[in-house]
């Protein structure tokens, strides 16, 4: 059930995107995959099917839930973008959790706020019942070993410098790799 879940919800996504994916008839014939093979562009950000920080074991995660009809989210996108551009190459990833139910209202707001980073789309709200949100938006900051270091609720700009201090701080631990040399 959840499979299907997650391959109608790639599917309509597939659809609202158009023509801007480039897709192959192997890609088509196999069940969706927890990364699409879509690159990632200001159009057209990489998309998980799903969200486990196991996945990304090595890198600080800035997780962000969110929602189109949220003005703060809006808010919030052009400093995870600043984030995703500057620290991407020191192994840090934004990825951001959209959790409307109406995918066209959330491509709606893609298309004004041009995410550079990958996201994935929530539409059940499983993986927002799994970090207990209780307001919008939500941040989850995770450290290299996937450990759930921080959760903010909301979104204020004049944080940024705080938040910045924190990537960096978990940036400079060690990953779980270098732990064993």
């Amino acid at each position: 059930m959840i499979r299907q879940s997650i391959g109608i919800v790639a599917m309509a996504w597939i659809a609202a995107s158009g023509p801007m994916l480039a897709t192959s008839s192997k890609a088509d014939d196999q069940a969706p995959t927890s990364i699409s093979q879509t690159p990632a562009t200001s159009q057209s950000p990489k998309t998980y099917a799903t969200f486990d920080p196991a996945e990304h074991a090595g890198k600080v995660l800035y997780v962000d839930f969110w929602a189109s009809w949220c003005g703060p989210c809006k808010q919030s996108f052009p400093f995870m973008k600043e984030l995703e551009t500057r620290f991407s190459k020191q192994g840090f990833e934004v990825i951001g959790i959209n959790l409307d139910k109406d995918h066209a209202k959330a491509q709606k707001f893609l298309d004004q706020v041009l995410p550079n980073f990958p996201l994935v789309f929530d539409p059940d709200g499983k993986l927002a019942e799994r970090y207990e949100l209780k307001g919008m938006p939500t941040t989850l900051l995770f450290d290299r070993t996937g450990k759930l270091r921080q959760t903010r609720i909301g979104f204020k700009e004049g944080e940024g410098d705080e938040v910045i201090a924190q990537i960096e701080s978990l940036l400079d631990e060690e990953a779980p790799h270098e732990a064993t040399k």
